[in-house]
């Protein structure tokens, strides 16, 4: 058991180790306001045991990517990337001639694409409408080809089936 100065000095430096791996490993800091700009704020600057943290524009917190304004731009594009892929593997399930069935179809559009979607919206849902209507599009889409709608048939009626 370490005594008196050596243990303080031991527990000194192995919270120094600790704070400076911290430092090494943190991607930055975020900072958000939907008012933000850098001409009102300037960027602090954070020190985190004299190493600079930097600020940056935007982070991913469970899977919501987060921006500097809390406009939610890059996290609909992320998932709008990530349904697309999904919208792909559906557009060659739903061949007419040898597809999956409509049931198998629609489990598949609710895994994929649907879940997707729903993880988070409490959060994103504060995005500006034209925003969001980018996901509609997408699953609009998937809907069609789940049902084996025509592109002009009224969203609405998809909507109401099962």
């Amino acid at each position: 058991m370490l005594k008196g100065t050596t243990a303080t000095t031991f527990q000194t430096n192995r919270a120094d180790r600790s704070a400076a791996k911290c430092a090494q490993s943190l991607d930055g800091v975020h900072i958000t306001s939907q008012a933000y700009t850098s001409v009102n704020y300037p960027e602090p600057t954070l020190l985190l045991n004299g190493t600079p943290v930097p600020v940056v524009q935007e982070t991913k917190f469970l899977g919501v990517v987060f921006d500097r304004k809390l406009s939610f731009i890059p996290h609909i594009k992320h998932l709008k990337d990530k349904c697309t892929k999904a919208l792909n593997l559906l557009r060659v399930l739903a061949h007419t001639s040898w597809g999956a069935d409509q049931e198998t179809l629609l489990h598949l559009y609710r895994s994929l694409i649907r879940s997707k979607l729903d993880y988070g919206w409490i959060v994103y849902l504060s995005a500006r409408g034209s925003y969001l209507r980018m996901l509609d599009s997408i699953q609009n889409h998937a809907l069609r080809l789940c049902l084996g709608a025509y592109r002009t048939s009224r969203i609405q009626f998809m909507h109401g089936s099962k």
